[in-house]
Parts: structure tokens; sequence; C-alpha cells
């Protein structure tokens, strides 16, 4: 972290926040391997981002909205799905937060709320959200989130910050 604490707000998705997570998405594209076709990647992105968009109104997906100063600042999307156990969970599929306000604790506050928002349904993230393995910041900080009394760590690719 920089040292600085960014002041936002986390609320659900609005349609007028649209243009602005569209524009952020290209940031899940950063440190995708070089020998990966870098359209295909970017076309892959805009799906999953758009995708999730699209289903933010449904009672088993969420998209959730960092806002500071009034601007988008970033998103993260929950939705939750069958373990193969048969137990329903929450699962974070992109998490991203403007270059601006890396390292300002944003990442955190969304994934704070995905949580809170997979409590509200009964249900609990069984993962936590994936870090970009590419990114250098990230590479060097797993992820520890603390939810439903238990700790958990992981890594993965489909997330910034």
């Amino acid at each position: 972290m920089n040292g600085e604490q960014a002041s936002v707000a986390i609320r659900p998705y609005r349609d007028e926040d649209r243009d602005a997570i569209v524009t952020l998405a290209p940031r899940l594209t950063e440190g995708v391997a070089a020998w990966r076709d870098a359209d295909a990647v970017a076309v892959a992105v805009r799906g999953w981002v758009t995708g999730s968009l699209e289903e933010s109104d449904s009672d088993d997906h969420g998209v959730l909205v960092a806002v500071r100063q009034g601007c988008v600042a970033g998103f993260v999307t929950v939705t939750t799905r069958r373990h193969f156990t048969g137990q329903v969970d929450a699962y974070i599929g992109e998490l991203v937060v403007s270059a601006e306000v890396e390292g300002m604790g944003v990442g955190r506050a969304l994934v704070d709320a995905a949580e809170s928002w997979a409590r509200g349904r009964g249900r609990c993230p069984a993962s936590p959200p994936p870090i970009s393995a590419g990114r250098p910041r990230a590479g060097k900080r797993p992820a520890r989130r603390k939810a439903c009394g238990s700790a958990r760590s992981g890594t993965g690719s489909r997330a910034s910050d």
C-alpha cells in the first residue's frame, strides 16, 4: 500500500456505471502472459465484465461499485454456484480498481462488500478474490480474508488490486 487510504462508498451497480466499468475492465488484461493473443484476452475480459453487468439484477449475481469523489473507482462481481459437494457458495469473478486508487484499500473494501453480499444471502465466498499472478504488486501480497469464521488465502488470474 502507498500509505494513503481512499475514502470510497460501495454500492450496488447502476446502469449509469456501465461505461466507467467497461473502461476499467482492461485492467484485467494486465499481467497476462505475453504469448497469449492480446486481442483474444481483451475480448474475453470484455465478455466477462459485460456478462456480469447483464446478470447484475438477478438474485444470484451481484456487481458492487466503489465510488470515490463521484467517480467509479472499482468494481467487484460476485455470483453463487453449486459446489461439487452440493453446497451453494458465492464466488468473486472480477475485482478491479482504477490505477489512481491502487494500494489504497479500495480492493479490500470491495471484497468486504462482496462477502457481506454473500452472507446476506446465506452464502459465504468459498474462495478469496483471485489475484493476477502477472501483477508484481499483487504477487507480493496474497489475498487473506476472514469470513464465516475461517481464514483463507489464494491466487488466481481474474482480479486487479
